[in-house]
Order: C-alpha cells, then sequence, then structure tokens
C-alpha cells in the first residue's frame, strides 16, 4: 500500500551545503525612493541627513545611520570635515514606514556628546539580535586629545575633531555607549580614536573594529571590545617605517585602516588608506591580515610596480570561491578606481577598471561592494552613468577576469535635486531579492533612501537548505530519492503535481509544474511541489560526488547550490502532529501511526504491522513510475529493539515501503514514544529530525 500523496508531502524542508555560483543576466532593474531625509520640513532634520549605510534585521526591517542633524541638532555637533554632524539611528520597514530609533548628541556639547555624533559605516546586528555600530566622534574622551591634522585635496590642512564612540542599540531604540575612545592614558590616544567603518563580531562573541587615527604611532589601530565594553589595542600601525620622512606616509605595514572583514578562516581582513611599499615617492595603501590574536601581515601593497590597481581601498568582500574581492576609488587603467580580486596568499588581480568607457558611463570612483545570491558582484559609483551622478552596477567574475553592467544611473527621474538620489554610498540585497542603498540627493536634496526591484523576482536558493527529502540532513542525494530545496520566490504558486501534468508523458514523471523547473547537473529532475519557499523534487540517475542544483522559475534561474550525493542515504518521511515527529506508517486498517488525538490516528501496539515510507535506502529508477522492486536485508529498530522487516521495496517513484509486525516483547515495555529508524548494509537512518534544534522522529507505542 502507498503512501497517499497528502501524507507523504506533510513534511518539512530539508538542508544542504551550498556554494553560489555566476547566471546570465535576465532580469530588469526599477528604482525607486523609499524615504527623502529631511521630510518633516523646517531646518532642523530631526529625522537625520545623510544616510551613510543600512543592514537588514532578522524582522525584515532595514536598519541605518545618518550622518548628520537629528533632534540632537546644534552647531554645538559642528566639526571641520562635516557640518551639523549629530546624526541618527533609523529603522525603515520594506514599504517605506520611518523610524528614528536614536538621535545623538540630544545632550552636551561640541566634542563632549557623552553618546558620540556623526555615527559612520553601517551597523551589524549581533548574535544577541542588538545591533552594534560606532560614532567616529564624540563620546566621553578628552576633546582636546582626539584632533589630528589632516592634508585633503578637496579642503586643504584641516583639523578632525572627535574622539568617537562603539554603541550597542536594541531594536526598539535604547542605547548603550559600550566604550569611548581616547579614554586610556595618555594625550596621544593609545587606544586610537576617529573609527568610521563600523564593527564585526568575531567568532569568540567579541567585536573588532579599527580607528583611523590615535595608537602607538598616531595613524591607526585594530581593536578588540570585548560585549562589556573591555577594549584591547591588537596592533598599532606604521610600527614598521621606513625612517622616510621626504614623503606624507612612510608606514610600510599601512596607516589609516578602514573596515574589518571576518575571513572563514577565522582571521581578519582589511586595507588602510595610506602606507604600503614605496613608490613614485609616495605610499598609496595596503591590504592586510591579522589574526584575533593581533598578528598582522601585509598581502598587498597598492601602486606596485605601478597605480593600475588603483587606490583609495574599501572594504573587502570573501567570495564563495575563497578569494578577497574589493574596489579602489581612485586611478586604475581608466582613472576611475578598480573592481580587484586578491587570492588569501596576497596574489592581486584587476578584474574591471573603471571609467574605460566614453564620459565614464560604466561609472566612476566605486564606494560598495557586495556578493549577491546569484554569485555575481554588485556595487555602486559615485559617479559616473548616464547623468554622471552614480551608478549601480553589477560584475559578473570568470576566473580573474570580470564583465561589468551598468544595472542603473541616477539623476534620471529628473528635479533640480535628482529625487531618485545620486552618488550612492552603501547597497544591501534583502532577502526578498531586491537591493536597497542609501545615497545623497532625493527630495529635499539632504539623503535617500532607495530600492532597485528586480523584475521578474530572482528565485534565491537558500544556503544550506537543499538535501535528502526525509532526513533534512544535508547531502544525501541518492538517485531516484525525493529532494528538497528552500528559498524565497522560488514559485509564485503552491500546489503538487496532478494528472494534467501527466498529460502526454506516457510512464515519465513531470519535471516543470507552472513554469519551475529544478537542474541537477544541468539534468532536469522530476517535481512533485512547488511553493515560494519549498520545491520537492526527485534525484535525477547518475549523480554521484557533488551535485549543482538549481532552481529556474519561468525562465529566471536561481543561484546554484552544490550538493553531495550517496549511494544510499535512508530516511523515514516524517509526519508532524502537535509538534511531535511521528513515522509515516499506515496500519492495515488504514489509520496512522500518530498522536490518538488527532483524528484518523492512533498507537501501535504488540502485534501490529505497520507498512512504514521512506526514501534513499539504495538507488532507484529516477524520472519514471517504477515497478515494484524488493529490497533484501532491512531491519527497523524501536529503541534498542531490532525487528526484521517482513517486507522491503521500492513501490512508487523515490518511495520505499516497509512492513514490520511490533514485536510481543513490547507488552512488557513501558508505554511512550520511542525513537525508530530504518537499516540497510549497515546503513541507518537518523533517528532525529535535522532541524534547529535537531528533534527525534518517534512511534507512540501502548502495551496490551
Amino acid at each position: 500500500m502507498g503512501l497517499s500523496a497528502e501524507m507523504r508531502w506533510r513534511i518539512a524542508a530539508v538542508v544542504l551545503m551550498a556554494a553560489s555560483c555566476a547566471w546570465a543576466q535576465t532580469q530588469t532593474y526599477t528604482e525607486s525612493v523609499l524615504y527623502s531625509f529631511c521630510s518633516e520640513g523646517g531646518s532642523s532634520c530631526t529625522d537625520g541627513v545623510a544616510p551613510t549605510g543600512i543592514v537588514q534585521g532578522t524582522d525584515g526591517n532595514l536598519y541605518g545611520l545618518a550622518l548628520q542633524a537629528g533632534a540632537g541638532y546644534s552647531n554645538n555637533c559642528n566639526s571641520p570635515l562635516v557640518t551639523g554632524a549629530c546624526g541618527t539611528v533609523f529603522k525603515i520597514t520594506p514599504s517605506g514606514t520611518y523610524t528614528v530609533l536614536h538621535s545623538f548628541c540630544a545632550q552636551g556639547s561640541f566634542l563632549n556628546c557623552p553618546d558620540g555624533f556623526a555615527p559612520e559605516g553601517s551597523l551589524i546586528q549581533a548574535s544577541d539580535g542588538n545591533f552594534y555600530g560606532i560614532t567616529s566622534a564624540g563620546g566621553s574622551g578628552p576633546a582636546a586629545n582626539c584632533v589630528a591634522s589632516v592634508n585633503s585635496a578637496a579642503f586643504g590642512m584641516i583639523e578632525v575633531g572627535g574622539c568617537g564612540t562603539v554603541f550597542k542599540i536594541t531594536p526598539s531604540g535604547s542605547l548603550t555607549t559600550l566604550y569611548s575612545f581616547c579614554t586610556q592614558a595618555g594625550t596621544a590616544c593609545p587606544d586610537g580614536f576617529n573609527p568610521d567603518a563600523g564593527v564585526v563580531e568575531g567568532s569568540d562573541g567579541n567585536f573588532y573594529g579599527t580607528t583611523s587615527y590615535g595608537g602607538a604611532n598616531g595613524e591607526g589601530t585594530v581593536f578588540k571590545l570585548t560585549p562589556s565594553g573591555v577594549l584591547t589595542t591588537l596592533y598599532s600601525f606604521c610600527s614598521q617605517s621606513t625612517g622616510d620622512t621626504s614623503v606624507p606616509t612612510n608606514c610600510i605595514d599601512g596607516a589609516n585602516p578602514g573596515g574589518l572583514t571576518l575571513g572563514t578562516d577565522g582571521n581578519f581582513y582589511g586595507t588602510t588608506q595610506n602606507g604600503g611599499t614605496f613608490n613614485l615617492g609616495s605610499r598609496w595603501g595596503t591590504i592586510f591580515k591579522i589574526t584575533p590574536a593581533g598578528a598582522l601581515t601585509v598581502l598587498y601593497s597598492f601602486c606596485t610596480p605601478d597605480c593600475s590597481s588603483g587606490f583609495g581601498p574599501g572594504n573587502l568582500v570573501e567570495g564563495v570561491d575563497g578569494n578577497f574581492y574589493g574596489f579602489t576609488s581612485f586611478y586604475g587603467a581608466g582613472s576611475g578606481g578598480t573592481i580587484f580580486q586578491m587570492t588569501p596568499a596576497g596574489v592581486f588581480t584587476v578584474i574591471y577598471p573603471l571609467c574605460l568607457l566614453a564620459n565614464c558611463a560604466d561609472g566612476n570612483f566605486p564606494d560598495d561592494l557586495l556578493q549577491a545570491s546569484d554569485g555575481n558582484f554588485y556595487g555602486v559609483t559615485l559617479a559616473g552613468g548616464a547623468n554622471n551622478e552614480g551608478t549601480v552596477f553589477t560584475v559578473a567574475v570568470t576566473g580573474s577576469s570580470g564583465f561589468l553592467t551598468t544595472l542603473y544611473s541616477f539623476c534620471t527621474q529628473g528635479g533640480s535635486n535628482c529625487t531618485d538620489g545620486e552618488s550612492p554610498g552603501a547597497i544591501i540585497q534583502s532577502t526578498d531579492g531586491n537591493f536597497y542603498g542609501a545615497s545623497f540627493g532625493g527630495a529635499n536634496d539632504d539623503g535617500a533612501l532607495f530600492k532597485l526591484a528586480v523584475s521578474p523576482a530572482e528565485p534565491i536558493a537558500t544556503f544550506g537548505t537543499a538535501a535528502n527529502g526525509a532526513t533534512y540532513i544535508s547531502g544525501g542525494l541518492v538517485p531516484g530519492s525525493w529532494a528538497q530545496i528552500k528559498g524565497t520566490d522560488l514559485s509564485s504558486t503552491t500546489r503538487i503535481w496532478d494528472a494534467a501534468d501527466f498529460a502526454g508523458l506516457g510512464n515519465n514523471l513531470p519535471t516543470k509544474l507552472s513554469g519551475i523547473q529544478v537542474m541537477v547537473n544541468n539534468i532536469a529532475a522530476p517535481v512533485y511541489y512547488i511553493s515560494p519557499g519549498q520545491i520537492s523534487f526527485q534525484v535525477p540517475s547518475g549523480v554521484s560526488g557533488n551535485a549543482s542544483v538549481e532552481v529556474i522559475n519561468n525562465g529566471v534561474t536561481s543561484n546554484s547550490l552544490t550538493a553531495s550525493a550517496a549511494t544510499s542515504s535512508p530516511g523515514i518521511f516524517p509526519v508532524i502532529e502537535n509538534g511531535v515527529n511521528y513515522p509515516a506508517g499506515v496500519f492495515l486498517d488504514g489509520e496512522y501511526v500518530g498522536d490518538p488525538s488527532v483524528q484518523g490516528f492512533r498507537n501501535a501496539k504488540p502485534g501490529d504491522v505497520i507498512q512504514l515510507y521512506a526514501t534513499g535506502l539504495a538507488s532507484s529508477p529516477a524520472g519514471v513510475i517504477p515497478s515494484q522492486q524488493t529490497l533484501n536485508g532491512v531491519t527497523v529498530t524501536i529503541g534498542s529493539t531490532v525487528i526484521p522487516a517482513d517486507f522491503a521495496g521500492l513501490v512508487a517513484a523515490g518511495e520505499f515501503q516497509i512492513n514490520f509486525t511490533i514485536p510481543q516483547s513490547f507488552a512488557n515495555q513501558p508505554a511512550g514514544s520511542y525513537p525508530i529508524s530504518v537499516q540497510l548494509a549497515g546503513v541507518s537512518s537518523p533517528t532525529t529530525i535535522n532541524t534547529s534544534p535537531p528533534e527525534q522522529i518517534v512511534i507512540p507505542i501502548q502495551p496490551q
């Protein structure tokens, strides 16, 4: 007797190891402004001015920082670099509802705002659910010690005021200052000052970041901060000096660092704006690696042997291929900056130089970069494009070369203030597959938050979600077995196959439902169930090793997941009743094994014959309606009792039926739920379902 379609597919999703790959662009991109800053009118701009970055919270909303203004606005917040800098922390829903969570410097005066002012970079949401960020100025450090002279091409010799802070803020807006810089003994700020790139959470639960100035040599630091606010300076830049005072910066190990990126190896990777190996009478920055203990290695110095590499590097991105990707804002072959790749060993390659096209139609001065779910890299430029007001672009990387496509040119929608934004400085990809970012411009010329909608919606296969269709365990793709994959926008409808899907197929199974396909190693897989968040499919014949799995939603291909195949990976289909995982089992009278409080279910008793349903015991025919095949040597284990199967065999596509009898020995056992598994040739199904946390699959037994 085969398990009914309704019962067989009352199962949860599966998990699987994944890696993204590039795919051909088939979508269009439409830009819209979610919010224009200073929208409340007047000169105070209590909602903030000049957004610097955004991050998506686990609640689906976007959280970010505005560099200036806010309810704390005052001339006392002025600094030579940023006029009227107080700033805000804000939340905005994907539909555009904006809320200020905190206004900096609502109390205090210039260089004496205890909660800091002028937040920069982006927030992170840490493992505790709270958000963490920095202010580049303010705090409780002595203001007179937090001043550095900077030679700026735009402003000449200027002074940067402020000390800066690291703060924690809850999703509801309760802010705690964890640390104020320049509060350690000494007048040169040995703990550093003027952080401007946010923090990252390490694998040890501490926070790591950089300061642009201060430290033992005045050229910035790398620090570690515990969640309780204890700061340790891990490294002070310019510890390796050439001694050559004829150049502006003579620090071989770099100077004035930007943000850090946590690598998969547990180390941190970052860039400096200055320092590095001598070239052309100056030094143009470095890429470095630093261990959590503070051992720093310079991996690359810019402008060596020439400046075709560009200079002015931003933050790094570790790609799924294990290489690091980043950008420089200046110079390169097109004099508009570069997009580059660097191996963990420091082998550096420019994959695309900006401003190669006439009038920099491909963009000029890149300012952010990310790797999206499709495996391609997306970023923004501050200038260039059709209107010379910046772009959003994507770069498809093949080996060590890249092909750039401009997706949107800002200031396209008119208005003297570029109502659609200009000079974007940040971009993220949301879980809905669309892109969101922050820019200057907007309706009030005080900054804007924008959305770049992808149409049709890109199907996104979620990392770690394609695997054995019964156990939810990573890998376990047995040819002919059922598997599942999770994600977003995988389908626009929810249904299982029906008779119409088999029309004209003869003995074959359908490989497309409502325009939805699953490709495994580029072979179309039979598809049973589709929904926006989950698809169930049969593993094609011949799959071995690591298999690529992709979803095609009406011609638009998802990112590719890499799934490990197997020759045997048994799994009992689970049925969830009242939060408990029961086996998909049927008594001879047609009732199901499970919670007796649910109609049609009952406990098992000694002497009951149960028909159990599973997948993945052995390779089986795929893509066709198979004939029944018998398996020998199958056993069922309940608790510690091993029970030989009365019958075991393939009874439907990917579906094995195992008949067994509850032994009379259970008449002497206490009533309860016992873990259950099946075995064949020494390979056993798990007794737990790989949910988070893992849950047992149990059979309820009631003695006579």
